[in-house]
């Protein structure tokens, strides 16, 4: 089932006409699927699976994020180092 949406009125540039949603889902564009389809949780289409997915990857993303800040800490740490000894052997 796919619902239309109405966006009959003024286009952006004042005069012009924005085409209604009938005319656009006749070039296939302006469809939205319908909320009201009942799909079995976990099947093809159901926006739960995919919003958990997408959570998923966002932790996934978060974790490696933390990951690779760490290890730019350390490196951080290590190169302040280096530049330490290198400032006491150009004193030397």
């Amino acid at each position: 089932m796919v619902e239309t949406v109405e966006t009959e009125g003024m286009g952006a540039h004042g005069g012009e006409e924005t085409p209604s949603a009938k005319s656009a889902a006749a070039v296939g564009y302006l469809e939205v699927p319908s909320m009201s389809a009942s799909r079995p949780h976990g099947t093809v289409g159901s926006g739960r699976v995919l919003t958990e997915a997408v959570l998923q990857t966002q932790r996934d993303t978060i974790e490696a994020i933390t990951v690779i800040a760490d290890e730019l800490k350390q490196i951080k740490l290590v190169l302040g180092d280096i530049a330490s000894t290198l400032k006491d052997l150009v004193k030397e």
